[in-house]
């Protein structure tokens, strides 16, 4: 897993979880044994700083939130924040409707195409998930015009492009 971004995910210890963290922090809440109920769950062996860090944990959601960046870490999973992780995730799509999964996508338009798509059976959001569908249109805008020639000039020399100017008479030379 993973695709050389990020952290390593260490899957073989996200499958040994017996628990979620939120059931996890309410048994450590029932028993007080941070150490014990985390390694009967996970196996990991927290150490004696982390330890002092869920117990000094204070709000209705600290404790949870505590347990779950220290096994985070251990697991190779980053989060942005204490819902959702940060790395990209590979959508493999085929079939169809397949050509409006390609490119990167939030996980919350995702769903939106997967609904509309199970809906309508095609994409109802004007304008956004436009396929294009003319030679030479890279930004989906249904036209080849001079704004797809300034994306592929960006791709090939960067935003360097004015070096294609042989003359100097401000058009781009190729």
């Amino acid at each position: 897993m993973g695709i050389n971004y990020g952290h390593v995910i260490r899957a073989d210890l996200i499958g040994k979880a017996k628990a979620s963290v939120g059931e996890i922090a309410k048994r450590v809440k029932e028993t007080g044994d941070v150490k014990g109920v985390i390694e009967e769950y996970t196996g990991i062996k927290i150490t004696d700083k982390e330890i002092a860090s869920v117990i000094n944990s204070t709000n209705k959601y600290a404790l949870s939130n505590k347990i779950a960046e220290i096994l985070s870490r251990y697991c190779g999973v980053g989060f942005m924040s204490h819902k959702h992780t940060g790395e990209p995730v590979p959508l493999l799509a085929y079939g169809p409707g397949a050509e409006y999964f390609v490119g990167f996508h939030h996980h919350v338009d995702t769903a939106k195409i997967i609904a509309d798509l199970m809906l309508f059976g095609k994409v109802e959001i004007p304008g956004i998930y436009r396929i294009p569908r003319v030679k030479g249109d890279l930004n989906s805008d249904c036209k080849t015009d001079w704004k797809d020639a300034i994306l592929a000039l960006n791709v090939y020399l960067g935003t360097n492009y004015f070096l294609a100017d042989m003359n100097g008479n401000g058009i781009v030379d190729l």
